[in-house]
């Protein structure tokens, strides 16, 4: 516990040394300031600080964003750099309490706290205190102590839209204990509900606000979040600078959703798994899977943000640590892992074959290095996924700085 947390307490150091070296050297040309942390939702955040929910039905408006995190950052009073410091300091603190439940070492921990996509968890946006909230969640599920799903059910449904999508979850995991034990758990009814009540509170405001019921979901369409027909190929927003990471967590999304599918055909078989599952690790995969297609089949093959949505979370967190300790790696599977990888990679748009070719190198060997870093017992691939997370999580931070969309 006490090298875990001075190893937690290390990191803002590091990171923040380490940009400075690079801001000094000129290899960066922004350091955070408040005018260049507040980019894109950003920007809506402070329109409900300042003017309240705001409703146009031919236009983007705020009332696409829930409460909790803009009512925070009002009360709280701070800058952008001191509600960045506060969410970054949550993050820690989230990582260091996942590294303690699941017994990580310090180098897994590392490999946590430096993935590229949480990067969202130390700018100003909601998604630390998602991924805290989410935590509670898939502890109280580890550890069986309910309480804590519903007071992370409660809080992330008040926060963040996505956690509509905690009802699937839910329902496999109602499906999953009643089909295997022949039993039927109450508790999972009551954290349905608890979401649902959440729900209300923000329909609530919302309402008071602009005069509307449930108005969050027809500020959709002008999101241009509908059910379509995806168009191939796949693109995501600033093309080349963010294909990597959405293609690699399309990925993932892919994998969760195959994973998905398998554990249904074994349950309803009655037959085992390929390890035995806790129900964290099916609400994680369930939240990863159904996040995937939502992207896919309601934003017309547009995958910009899934970067955001899988891997800014804990479930994309749990997701991994469970599979990685508890499944033997096997070198056919090696194959089916590259060809999987290689036949997504096609799905997207490439200016030129170039492109394809490194881009189909560069996550590949990405990819193997997250599997390697788990299941090997060699810590130089786990260093050199660290040192390459970092570059990584520079290189998009300072994207976001000077006003590049990064999800």
């Amino acid at each position: 516990m006490t090298n875990h947390l001075k190893l937690i307490l290390s990191l803002p150091i590091v990171f923040l040394g380490g940009y400075s070296i690079l801001y000094v050297l000129n290899i960066v040309t922004v350091f955070p300031s408040n005018e260049n942390l507040a980019h894109w939702d950003v920007g809506w955040y402070q329109s409900i600080i300042e003017h309240g929910y705001q409703f146009d039905k031919d236009k983007q408006s705020n009332i696409a964003f829930f409460p909790l995190f803009p009512y925070l950052w009002k009360i709280s009073n701070l800058s952008a750099i001191g509600i960045s410091i506060f969410n970054y300091c949550l993050f820690l603190c989230t990582t260091l309490i996942i590294s303690n439940t699941y017994k990580l070492t310090k180098v897994q921990t590392l490999l946590i706290a430096t993935t590229p996509s949480l990067l969202f968890t130390f700018i100003p946006y909601s998604e630390s205190l998602f991924f805290f909230f989410t935590t509670l969640i898939l502890i109280g599920l580890y550890r069986k102590k309910y309480f804590l799903c519903f007071i992370g059910i409660f809080l992330a449904s008040l926060e963040r839209s996505s956690a509509l999508f905690f009802l699937a979850p839910l329902i496999y995991l109602i499906f999953n204990n009643t089909w295997r034990s022949h039993s039927i758990k109450p508790r999972y009814f009551l954290l349905i509900l608890t979401g649902f009540l959440s729900v209300l509170i923000v329909a609530y405001i919302q309402w008071t606000q602009v005069g509307q019921w449930f108005v969050f979901y027809q500020a959709q369409d002008a999101w241009n979040h509908h059910i379509q027909v995806p168009s191939f190929p796949l693109t995501t927003w600033r093309g080349k600078y963010n294909l990597p990471l959405d293609t690699t967590h399309s990925y993932f999304g892919l994998i969760a959703l195959i994973l998905l599918c398998y554990h249904f055909l074994q349950t309803i078989t009655k037959r085992n798994f390929i390890f035995k599952p806790g129900d964290d690790w099916l609400f994680s995969i369930v939240f990863i899977a159904e996040m995937f297609v939502f992207i896919l089949l309601f934003q017309g093959g547009s995958m910009f943000s899934l970067n955001r949505y899988i891997g800014g979370t804990s479930f994309f967190i749990v997701f991994g640590i469970h599979f990685l300790q508890k499944y033997e790696l096997k070198k056919t599977h090696l194959i089916i892992v590259s060809t999987l990888l290689a036949s997504l990679v096609s799905f997207y748009n490439h200016e030129e074959p170039l492109i394809f070719g490194l881009l189909l190198i560069g996550i590949s060997a990405y990819i193997l290095l997250w599997i390697f870093s788990f299941t090997k017992r060699k810590k130089w691939y786990s260093y050199t996924l660290i040192v390459l997370n970092v570059i990584i999580q520079y290189h998009y931070f300072h994207m976001y700085l000077t006003g590049e969309w990064v999800g």
